[in-house]
């Protein structure tokens, strides 16, 4: 009921009930006006099933108590969204003014996957602010926060404990479920956009007493150009910045176009690994550094310039080496074993539309990686650059969808759409590893998309902007690793890695995903003169992998 209803009840009645909502309806029965009037012929008396007023005269206002708690309907950032910077504060907005807060209520709390989660609290208006005490929330780390409910020291300015079986917000709930009891829950990751270039969204500074540090990982050796033998000791050596705990490394000898495992858990301190170099000749050589934080995700990623590896003929000729993808789960198998029975590897899933419009949880898409992760798809530009339809989503229940760890968010596919963002007009390619290559100008973009490439243009939020990796800035003779070339119209069509044209055949077009739209007809270029790889004949998940 709220302060415009009007006429709930006409004509000659001996009693009625009016329902103002209780503790247990889903909804919060605030009523800002603070009373209602009825009008009568006779004297009447009000009851709520306790107390009776018996002196309320005809044509009377009754003044109304909100007995019910508040509820929580809203979040900044939203579950599973990305607070940028990390030193900025967070909100939660009640659905009425909440009591005057001390700096700390025991009843909201947080926790982190790196760094610390503790904040101090205000209170203006219903919408209670969090600001890091330590300045900053860690970079990158996942941040849960936990509103303990009904206890009484979380309150409205009447002191009616919050109601958290009523919250609308989409909260997690202990089980996993959006509202449920006792504790409300919302997640979101802190993250630390860069502090030059690009553009970039405007406003102010950073604190001064918060130093901001990017988790990076750099490849030191083997050096571009160097020579090595097969049979060789070799000094793989790499720096760090940030949060980075260990690495995991691999090798190509195809430029890059495929991986093989070399070791993985190595402390990031060590800095160097020696690695006995494989008998494969080739002068496609390259070594890829894996940065990643104590619990296993990706923080950051860097590959060397391509080297050459000499036969010994000392020695018997190796393969080369059996690609992987990298993650936590180097196989499928390993994947799928640590998902719920229900769910598989490549699977797109949501949860079912709770029919309330206030609430975004429901419609978020994720995608299920080899890393036994869910990825969640930061917008529709992004997911049509994997997918033309929703038409293999499937809805999996809550708490199913709980048991799936929240991993990195997914980013627009290699070799399809060109990004930027709002407040900046430069325009990049997408490469494999999300390294993004600055499509210089327009006859740059004209030679290597043709005339209706600015329709492969979209705007990429400026968070997730900070998630990719500078390339080297394209030239017009040069495609970027992961495009879809042919030479002309029903011609076969390649994929392109940087190094070798691998032609598509019957049926690896549609077993990998791809999408006519993002074919780029060039009869000219790089590719045309450079060998062929191996035909693609089925799905790999060297190119299908959205967690790669």
């Amino acid at each position: 009921m709220g302060t415009d209803a009007t006429d709930l009840v006409t004509g000659s009645v001996a009693s009625t009930n009016v329902s103002f909502g209780t503790e247990a309806t889903v909804e919060d029965t605030n009523d800002s006006g603070g009373a209602f009037q009825i009008t009568t012929q006779n004297a009447f008396s009000l009851t709520d099933g306790t107390n009776t007023n018996t002196t309320l005269g005809a044509i009377a206002t009754a003044d109304v108590t909100d007995g019910a708690g508040p509820i929580l309907i809203s979040t900044v950032p939203t579950d599973d969204g990305t607070l940028v910077p990390a030193t900025a504060a967070f909100t939660m907005t009640f659905s009425e003014d909440m009591e005057d807060l001390p700096t700390t209520v025991t009843d909201i709390v947080g926790t982190a996957t790196s760094g610390t989660a503790t904040f101090s609290l205000s209170e203006t208006g219903g919408v209670i602010t969090a600001t890091p005490t330590s300045g900053s929330f860690t970079s990158s780390a996942v941040v849960t926060i936990t509103i303990n409910g009904d206890t009484g020291e979380l309150q409205d300015a009447n002191e009616v404990a919050f109601n958290s079986q009523g919250t609308v917000a989409g909260t997690r709930g202990t089980n996993g479920t959006p509202g449920a009891t006792p504790d409300a829950f919302f997640q979101f990751t802190a993250t630390t956009p860069s502090s030059g270039g690009g553009g970039g969204g405007g406003g102010g500074s950073l604190p001064s007493s918060v130093t901001v540090v990017q988790d990076t990982v750099t490849v030191t050796s083997p050096t571009g150009g160097s020579s090595l033998a097969g049979g060789d000791s070799a000094v793989i050596g790499w720096n760090y910045t940030g949060n980075v705990n260990n690495v995991e490394i691999h090798y190509s000898v195809d430029g890059g176009s495929s991986y093989g495992l070399v070791t993985a858990g190595v402390s990031v301190g060590n800095q160097a690994y020696t690695w006995t170099v494989p008998n494969t000749g080739t002068s496609q050589a390259r070594v890829k550094v894996i940065g990643r934080d104590p619990g296993g995700a990706t923080l950051a990623v860097d590959e060397s310039d391509l080297f050459t590896i000499s036969i010994n003929q000392a020695l018997p000729a190796e393969a080369a080496p059996e690609p992987v993808v990298s993650g936590d789960f180097l196989s499928r198998e390993g994947a799928e074993a640590a998902l719920p029975a229900s769910i598989n590897v490549d699977q797109l899933v949501k949860v079912p539309n709770d029919g309330d419009p206030t609430t975004d949880y429901d419609s978020a898409v994720y995608y299920v990686g080899i890393d036994a992760q869910r990825h969640v798809f930061p917008n529709a530009p992004i997911y049509f650059s994997w997918f033309a339809d929703f038409e293999n989503v499937v809805e999996i229940q809550p708490a199913v969808l709980a048991e799936i760890p929240l991993g990195a968010p997914i980013l627009s596919r290699p070799g399809t759409v060109l990004i930027k963002i709002e407040s900046d007009p430069k325009v990049y390619a997408v490469e494999p590893g999300n390294v993004i290559r600055w499509v210089v100008d327009e006859p740059t973009a004209l030679a290597l998309y043709g005339s209706e490439w600015a329709k492969r243009v979209i705007d990429v939020p400026v968070v997730y902007f900070t998630l990719y990796t500078r390339g080297a800035d394209l030239s017009g003779n040069l495609h970027p690793k992961g495009s879809l070339v042919r030479a002309a119209a029903g011609a076969d069509i390649y994929y392109w890695s940087g190094v070798q044209a691998r032609m598509l055949g019957t049926g690896a077009f549609e077993a990998n995903w791809f999408q006519m739209k993002y074919v780029i007809t060039s009869p000219l270029g790089d590719w045309v003169s450079q060998p062929t790889g191996a035909t693609v004949s089925t799905q790999e998940d060297a190119l299908t992998s959205l967690t790669i």
